[in-house]
């Protein structure tokens, strides 16, 4: 602290032997010192719920469905009756839940009596059909009988294919 004033008398001196400069000490900035923020634990990071995929639909076993056709008489004349007697065979392990039979030919020339033990004849956008409820068990047949009237001469062959009826066709 002596050395100080010693140096500042030695200023003052000069000062006022310069003609009268004062010299004034340079004033020094306060040091700032910077306080750490506080650390905070790292927050665990959420992860979404993985969203499960979808089931895998499991695939419906094809049914192997034969049809056979028989018409007795064998050429009805017009205005007696026969029957159509349709055999569905299910080679299948699986039942088949009902049976939709297409066909073609001239149905408009009969007049349908009866289809049993239950079922339909009818008409949609591609032709004809018939159509039955009745369930057919894998590896067993199904006999449909359709009774009809032949309302006009014909010659004409009439085919036939089947499938497992859609539920809404039931």
């Amino acid at each position: 602290m002596s050395t100080l004033r010693s140096l500042l008398a030695v200023l003052g001196l000069l000062a006022t032997s310069c003609g009268g400069l004062v010299v004034q000490p340079t004033p020094v900035p306060p040091t700032l010192t910077a306080i750490p923020a506080p650390t905070l634990p790292p927050r665990p990071t959420q992860l979404p719920t993985p969203t499960p995929p979808p089931p895998t639909p499991t695939p419906v076993p094809r049914l192997q469905l034969r049809i056979g056709v028989e018409l007795d008489p064998p050429r009805p004349a017009p205005g007696t009756e026969f029957v159509f007697r349709l055999t569905v065979s299910n080679a299948s392990d699986r039942p088949a839940h009902g049976a939709y039979i297409a066909t073609s030919g001239p149905w408009e020339r009969y007049t349908v009596l009866s289809v049993k033990p239950r079922g339909e004849v009818a008409r949609d956008a591609a032709g004809w059909h018939i159509v039955s409820p009745m369930e057919v068990p894998g590896g067993s047949t199904l006999m449909l009988e359709v009774r009809a009237r032949a309302d006009e001469p014909n010659d004409e062959r009439l085919t036939f294919a089947v499938r497992e009826a859609d539920p809404g066709e039931l």
